[in-house]
């Protein structure tokens, strides 16, 4: 998971909370987060473009998302 959060750093703010945390508690219940891990994508207004609840993403995968 560091590459993926290295690669993109570059271009995104990459958020990891721990679900167990009152932060990650939050997160959990705003976003509806049912499995972990869950990977997601929002858009600069917050909406979500992508989730994934299946698997490790692969970078390009994201970079190729359209989010503006």
């Amino acid at each position: 998971m560091s590459r993926l959060t290295n690669e993109l750093d570059k271009e995104f703010v990459v958020i990891r909370a721990n679900i167990g945390s009152e932060l990650g508690l939050n997160i959990r219940e705003s976003l509806d987060v049912r499995l972990v891990p869950t990977f997601m994508v929002l858009n600069t207004s917050g909406q979500e473009i992508w989730r994934s609840s299946v698997m490790v993403p692969a970078v390009e995968t994201i970079l190729s998302l359209e989010y503006n």
